[in-house]
């Protein structure tokens, strides 16, 4: 798990509603990263105090006095606002123009920083050469092994038989049961 899918899952860490894999592998990346544990703790005790923080009553009169105060203010007409300048809506859209920018700089920067793929590697050529040859092990060598192969008769070692064994054995069941 990196940072970024710990942040992503951080809520429905914290509510508890991720599967117990997903669990347990957030559990293990708050006990090694640092930031991440950080974040982990600064959530944890804020929403602790929110919590904890006492209810907030009103006034048993609240209601009455901000009924009076919006009878008072009257209704408002939205048309008879006056236009704003060019130069305030040039100055507002140039604004939000340089916001987004700003965000897509930040969002760009955010992305190389989390970026996981490896640079490439580039290695100094490499020359082949020619294995060295194995001298013939000393099985093959042996009288039996070149008679059999002169009189056509099989000799396996013990070793090759051993190896195949199994698999005789479950092709002769596999022919004693019928399958096909």
């Amino acid at each position: 798990m990196n940072c970024r899918e710990f942040r992503a899952h951080h809520c429905a860490f914290v509510d508890d509603t991720l599967s117990a894999a997903d669990m347990v592998a957030m559990r293990r990346h708050v006990e090694r990263c640092p930031s991440c544990s950080q974040l982990d703790t600064r959530v944890r005790r804020s929403l602790l105090v929110v919590r904890n923080a006492p209810e907030i009553e009103c006034s048993p009169d609240f209601a009455l006095r901000l009924q009076a105060r919006l009878r008072d203010l009257g209704p408002t007409d939205r048309y008879s606002t006056p236009a704003p300048s060019f130069l305030f809506m040039s100055v507002r859209y140039a604004a939000l123009a340089a916001g987004v920018l700003a965000a897509g700089v930040v969002a760009a920067m955010v992305a190389e920083a989390f970026d996981e793929s490896a640079p490439e590697v580039r290695m100094a050529p490499v020359v082949a050469v020619a294995p060295a040859i194995d001298p013939i092990p000393a099985a093959l060598t042996s009288p039996d092994y070149v008679a059999s192969v002169m009189s056509g008769m099989p000799v396996w070692p013990a070793v090759l038989v051993a190896g195949q064994s199994s698999a005789h054995v479950a092709s002769y069941e596999f022919q004693l049961t019928g399958g096909q």
